[in-house]
């Protein structure tokens, strides 16, 4: 996950990063798991589209089959 490999980075300088929810009463709790990973997909898909805004069909076309290639070799080495 994005906060992982942030926190990784971080580390070398005495920092980390936290995902913290916020209740109505303003109270800060720390996120679940599943939360984490719906932002981090949410990060994820928000990259994704800023990449690819600006580009003609045929770059977006080339743009998901590179994609794609890099995720199929991943999966191969079971790297999820």
């Amino acid at each position: 996950m994005m906060m992982g490999t942030m926190n990784e980075t971080m580390k070398s300088v005495g920092g980390s990063v936290e995902l913290k929810r916020k209740l109505d009463n303003g109270t800060l709790i720390s996120s679940t798991e599943g939360e984490r990973k719906a932002a981090d997909m949410s990060a994820k898909m928000r990259q994704s589209a800023e990449e690819v805004k600006g580009m003609e069909f045929e770059g977006k076309l080339e743009w998901s089959r590179k994609r794609r290639e890099v995720g199929n070799k991943l999966f191969k080495r079971e790297e999820w």
